[in-house]
């Protein structure tokens, strides 16, 4: 089973897609973390936040610090990969989120970045890597879109930030429609569910 989850900041889509893995009986939780830790700014809040909330769901957690987008796809894939070969169950494994994964294999520390489609097929070929070592996948994502905020001139002015939305859009939408669930979250609330084989 693929759920695909998204929404604003401070939506609930986190608490959502804890909430929806947790309810997978029988297999083992993973909660693979791809915010960079060490990206500075209000970073460490929010990992203290998000490790709040599912303290006792019994998650394993995967993060890497590599500054490299090909070796942080490597080290989080290989953490999760020797967890299930371990672990010998089946797994859920919940990606928190596609926006910080956009950003980690967009963007290097030197200040250069992808451009046109390779962000978006190395982002693909993470999630089908990822897939594959699992039995049901959620991934949550941001709805940067949702008021119109991000599309100012002077910020599409910048081809890295032009880069990031486009990449990210175009991820939201082929998760959006292949996954088997999509809902996006506003204040809490479910909205505009679809399941496969539905409009």
């Amino acid at each position: 089973m693929r759920i695909f989850i998204y929404g604003g900041a401070g939506s609930g889509k986190s608490e959502l897609a804890e909430k929806y893995a947790t309810n997978f009986e029988g297999t083992s939780l993973v909660y693979a973390a791809l915010l960079d830790p060490n990206s500075g700014g209000d970073t460490q809040e929010r990992i203290k936040k998000h490790k709040k909330t599912r303290n006792g769901k019994g998650f394993f957690t995967v993060q890497s610090e590599s500054e490299s987008a090909d070796n942080f796809i490597e080290d989080i894939y290989t953490q999760i990969s020797d967890f299930a070969k371990k672990n010998q169950k089946d797994l859920t494994i919940l990606i928190e989120d596609l926006g910080n994964l956009t950003s980690r294999i967009l963007f290097s520390k030197d200040g250069n970045f992808l451009k046109g489609e390779e962000g978006f097929v190395k982002s693909m070929e993470f999630l089908q890597k990822i897939n594959a070592l699992s039995k049901n996948l959620v991934v949550v994502s941001n709805d940067i879109f949702l008021d119109g905020a991000g599309f100012s001139t002077s910020l599409l002015s910048d081809e890295g930030t032009l880069s990031y939305y486009k990449t990210l859009a175009k991820l939201n939408s082929t998760l959006a429609h292949s996954f088997e669930k999509s809902i996006r979250v506003v204040a809490g609330i479910e909205v505009n569910f679809r399941t496969m084989n539905q409009d």
